[in-house]
């Protein structure tokens, strides 16, 4: 009522549809504003939460870890060994992935000895040559140039270094 009144006496000009649109649209804007500002207000809680419940699960599974006498302890990190290697000899791509590979014990932890061509090639002399440099288990290793006589051979020993080594560097190239 009051208003009305205001509008006939000429104090108050009515608003037009642009006008309540963009006032519509800041009112829409603040009420975002505040619905963000109430979730960002509850996120450092709920972050710590997760991370103490993360804890809590460690504690929990080590302590079922550590528990018991010295023959239990020891057949349980066997066990946790023997897992270990059973997972890097199955899954190859998810342990080099996961950089697994370096921990396990065997025949597929360790990459291959520095120089020594794949099994089943014919060894260096050539112009078609493979540089590998990859991380071992104490830093980097420089494997020196190979060299051999054919294409496919020297592409055979860049992927052999390629699924056997993890964060590896190959050049490969070609003597003119």
């Amino acid at each position: 009522m009051v208003h009305s009144k205001l509008i006939t006496e000429g104090k108050v000009v009515p608003l037009t549809f642009q006008q309540l649109k963009k006032l519509e649209r800041m009112d829409a804007k603040k009420e975002r504003e505040a619905k963000l500002l109430s979730i960002a207000e509850k996120i450092p809680a709920a972050a710590g939460y997760i991370i103490g419940q993360g804890f809590r699960a460690l504690g929990t599974s080590m302590n079922g870890f550590l528990s018991g006498d010295a023959i239990a302890f020891t057949a349980k990190a066997f066990a946790g060994t023997l897992f270990l290697s059973w997972l890097v000899a199955n899954y190859p791509n998810f342990a080099r992935a996961t950089h697994l590979d370096h921990l396990a014990f065997g025949s597929g932890a360790s990459p291959p000895p520095p120089g020594v061509p794949p099994p089943g090639s014919t060894g260096p002399g050539g112009q078609w040559c493979v540089s590998v440099r990859y991380v071992g288990a104490y830093g980097p290793v420089d494997v020196p140039e190979m060299c051999f006589s054919s294409q496919a051979e020297r592409d055979k020993t860049a992927d052999y270094y390629s699924n056997h080594t993890a964060g590896n560097f190959i050049i490969v190239s070609e003597k003119g």
